[in-house]
């Protein structure tokens, strides 16, 4: 497919995670977790401007915007995007630490980048898609988890 050469949907050229952990003491253990990744590659996709037989004619799904070549990952990309996972573990001496009770926040710091957009630059007419750039998804917002587990021989 003409303009289909570039980087992938999913193409993130950097990315950079680390996680670790420290033992505080037998009770206590502390977590972390870190995400950096670079964005996505952006694309307009519309109509081709040359003609086709009717059978073959599959509307917006080129890399043509505006009668112009457009193609895969030329229309820049998206923001990095970053993330911090904090976590707590405490089990208790007098459960032989065998009960374990967690606490993890996701996202600490609530970003919410832009994941996605619509890349139909236009309709399958040919026509300007109003919609085109406007954000899809987003970075998963801040939230909490929360558990208990035993551990037990059998």
């Amino acid at each position: 497919m003409i303009g289909s050469n570039g980087p992938e949907a999913n193409d993130r050229t950097h990315q950079v995670r680390a996680y670790g952990y420290y033992q505080l003491n037998p009770e206590w253990l502390f977590s972390a977790n870190v995400l950096v990744e670079s964005g996505r590659p952006k694309n307009c996709i519309g109509v081709y401007p040359g003609d086709f037989p009717p059978d073959i004619n599959y509307g917006n799904s080129y890399f043509y915007c505006g009668g112009q070549l457009t193609p895969r990952g030329s229309k820049g990309r998206l923001p990095w995007t970053y993330r911090l996972d904090l976590g707590a573990q405490y089990r208790p001496a007098f459960a032989d630490h065998k009960l374990a009770f967690t606490a993890t926040v996701v996202n600490v710091f609530d970003k919410q980048t832009v994941m996605s957009i619509n890349e139909l630059g236009e309709t399958g007419s040919g026509a300007p898609n109003l919609s085109y750039q406007q954000p899809l998804s987003y970075q998963t917002p801040r939230y909490f988890q929360f558990g208990a587990r035993y551990d037990f021989d059998l």
